[in-house]
C-alpha cells in the first residue's frame, strides 16, 4: 500500500503540471482577495488590483481572444481533485469578470489550450482523448473530434498553416503513467479532425515548445520515462510542417525536465527559462539559455535573480521578458524581474501585491499584463492584478472613419509609425498616411469588410490601444 501511494505521488510530480503543484504548500483553501489599494499612476512600473474572479482558481489557463477579452478555463477550486467545467471572461475595458459557457466535460489534468486562427479556442488532451472548441461569438462549447492518443504533459503549438501540433507527453491510462510518448499528431480546424504525423526522435514529456519565426517548431528538454528524475532530457529537435518531419538540433547546456519555458524573441532567438529537477523542490538551476535559430546552438545568457518555479513568462511589446511569481521549497514569491535581450541581463521590477504561483499571466492589447489567480501558499486565489510596464505613451484616439473603395480611412491622433487598425478585434493590413502619418491611418482592404455597427480600434506598436469607435456608415 505504501509503495502504491509512493508511485501515485511520483506520477503527480512527473506530470510537471500546475494542477499537481497547487497543493504543495497548501494548509487550507482560504479565499484570498485584494487587501491593499491600487498604487497611484507613476512613470515607474507598477501593479494594481483589478476585478476578481468569480471562482478561486489555480493551475488554470488564460487566453487573450481577438476581441481583447481574456478567457480563463479550468484550474482547481480548493480541493486538488475538483476541476470546474465553468469558464470566465475578463473585460479589460471594465475590469470585470463574468461566467461564459461551461465545457461539456471538466478539463482533466494535463490539458492544453490553443487560440486558433479562426478566433475559436481549442481545449484538448489530459487523461481523456476528448477535445472541445469555445466560440467567442456564441459563448458556447462543442466537441471537435478525438485525439488519437490521450496524453499528459505534451505541448500544443499553433502552426502558420492554421493546424495545431500536439507532441509527446505521457500516454495516460488506468494505471500509473509508464512511459513518455514519441508520437505527434495534427488537429485541422477546417475539418475538426486529428491525424498522426511523424514521430519525434525519441520519447519526450514535460518538455517545452515554441513556434520559430520561419514557421518550424522547436521542442526542448523533458523526460524520457515515468520517473523523470534523474533522467532529464538535454536534446532539442525541430518539426518542419512542410515535410512533417523532425530533425535533431543543438543540445541544451543543462538538461531540463518539466518546469521550463521557451519564448521566441523578436530577433528570432529563443529564451529558455526555468526547470524542475527534483519534483517538489524545483528551480535548482537559475541558468537561462538562448537558442540561436540561425546556428542551431544554445548558449548561456544572464541568470535570473531568483530561482523559482512555476513562474510565468511574458514577452512585452518592448521586447523584454517579464517573469512573475513562483515558488521554491516553501517560499512563494511576489517578486518579478525583466530579461533584456539586448544586454542579456535581468533586473528587478515592481512586485506583485500578492505572492502567488500556479497563476497565469496574459499580455493585453494595451500592453499591460493581467495576472490571475493561483495559490499564495495558504489558499487558492480569486484576485487578479495588472502590470503597467511604465507610463505608456498617450493612447491613439479615433475621431471619424470613412470608406473609399476597398480602403478604410481612420482619422484621429497619436497614430505611431506601424499602428494597426482592429476591426471587431481583428488586425487589418494597415499603413500610416504618407502626408499625415500621425492623424490618418489607412486599412488597405478593410473598406470592403466593414459595415455599420462594427467596432474599430487602433493599436500602436507600444501596445497602447484606442477606445472603441462604432462605425455608423
Amino acid at each position: 500500500m505504501v509503495h502504491a501511494n509512493k508511485q501515485q505521488n511520483h506520477a503527480r510530480r512527473r506530470f510537471g503540471l500546475a494542477l499537481a503543484l497547487v497543493g504543495l504548500l497548501s494548509v487550507s483553501s482560504l479565499v484570498k482577495g485584494p487587501t491593499t489599494p491600487a498604487s497611484a499612476q507613476s512613470d515607474a512600473p507598477r501593479w494594481s488590483y483589478t476585478g476578481s474572479l468569480n471562482t478561486v482558481r489555480a493551475g488554470h489557463s488564460a487566453t487573450r481572444l481577438p476581441n481583447g477579452k481574456v478567457l480563463v478555463v479550468g484550474g482547481v477550486v480548493g480541493d486538488s481533485s475538483i476541476v470546474p467545467a465553468s469558464a470566465e471572461l475578463y473585460d479589460p475595458s471594465t475590469g470585470t469578470w463574468r461566467f461564459t459557457g461551461s465545457l461539456n466535460m471538466p478539463p482533466s489534468a494535463g490539458y492544453t489550450v490553443t487560440l486558433l486562427g479562426n478566433g475559436k479556442v481549442l481545449v484538448a488532451g489530459g487523461y481523456t482523448n476528448t477535445a472541445e472548441l469555445y466560440d467567442p461569438a456564441t459563448g458556447e462549447w462543442s466537441f471537435t473530434g478525438n485525439p488519437n492518443v490521450a496524453r499528459v504533459g505534451h505541448t500544443a503549438t499553433l502552426l502558420s498553416n492554421g493546424k495545431v501540433l500536439f507532441a509527446g507527453g505521457w500516454q495516460s491510462g488506468v494505471d500509473a503513467v509508464r512511459l513518455a510518448a514519441n508520437t505527434a499528431e495534427l488537429y485541422d480546424p477546417s475539418t475538426g479532425t486529428w491525424s498522426l504525423t511523424s514521430n519525434l526522435s525519441g520519447p519526450r514529456a514535460g518538455h517545452a515548445a515554441t513556434l520559430l519565426q520561419e514557421g518550424k517548431v522547436l521542442v526542448a528538454g523533458g523526460c524520457r520515462d515515468d520517473e523523470c528524475f534523474p533522467i532529464q532530457v538535454g536534446s532539442a529537435e525541430i518539426y518542419d510542417p512542410n515535410t512533417q518531419t523532425w530533425s535533431i538540433t543543438g543540445s541544451l547546456n543543462t538538461p531540463r525536465d518539466y518546469g521550463h519555458t521557451l519564448k521566441t524573441l523578436p530577433n528570432g532567438n529563443v529564451l529558455l527559462v526555468g526547470e524542475c529537477k527534483d519534483g517538489i523542490f524545483c528551480g535548482n538551476s537559475s541558468d537561462a539559455e538562448l537558442y540561436n535559430s540561425a546556428t542551431g546552438r544554445w548558449s548561456y545568457t544572464g541568470s535570473p535573480l531568483k530561482r523559482r518555479t512555476p513562474e510565468t513568462i511574458t514577452l512585452l511589446p518592448s521586447g523584454q521578458v517579464l517573469v512573475v511569481g513562483g515558488f521554491i521549497r516553501k517560499k512563494v514569491f511576489n517578486s518579478a524581474e525583466l530579461y533584456d535581450p539586448a544586454t542579456g541581463t535581468w533586473n528587478t521590477t515592481a512586485s506583485l501585491n500578492t505572492a502567488r504561483y500556479a497563476h497565469t499571466a496574459t499580455l493585453l492589447s494595451d500592453g499591460k499584463v493581467l495576472v490571475v489567480g493561483g495559490h499564495d501558499g495558504i489558499g487558492h486565489l480569486r484576485s487578479a492584478e495588472l502590470y503597467y510596464p511604465k507610463m505608456l505613451d498617450p493612447a491613439p484616439r479615433i475621431i471619424m472613419a470613412s470608406v473609399s473603395g476597398k480602403k478604410l480611412f481612420i482619422t484621429g491622433g497619436n497614430f505611431h509609425d506601424g499602428a494597426v487598425i482592429l476591426l471587431n478585434g481583428e488586425e487589418q493590413k494597415s499603413k500610416n498616411d504618407e502626408q499625415n502619418p500621425q492623424t490618418i491611418l489607412i486599412g488597405k482592404k478593410a473598406g470592403k469588410k466593414i459595415k455599420p455597427g462594427d467596432h474599430i480600434q487602433v493599436r500602436n506598436p507600444d501596445g497602447t490601444v484606442s477606445q472603441e469607435f462604432t462605425f455608423t456608415g
